[in-house]
């Protein structure tokens, strides 16, 4: 599948996705290879966690 992405087609396998860091629920949230954030809290979307948490992607 392929999503729209600044004014271009970008393969979905090419994302990837956030990861809560206390339950590994895998979020519906993703991201390029070329971003960069902090400062982004987000709050879990697992059934029994529900735990708030910071995503911090730098480049690799």
């Amino acid at each position: 599948m392929y999503l729209w992405l600044r004014g271009d087609f970008i393969n979905e396998e090419q994302l990837s996705k956030v990861e809560c860091p206390y339950c590994g629920y895998k979020m519906p949230i993703r991201y390029s290879k070329e971003a960069i954030a902090r400062g982004v809290f987000v709050q879990c979307k697992g059934r029994n966690c529900k735990k708030y948490f910071e995503i911090k992607i730098s480049v690799k």
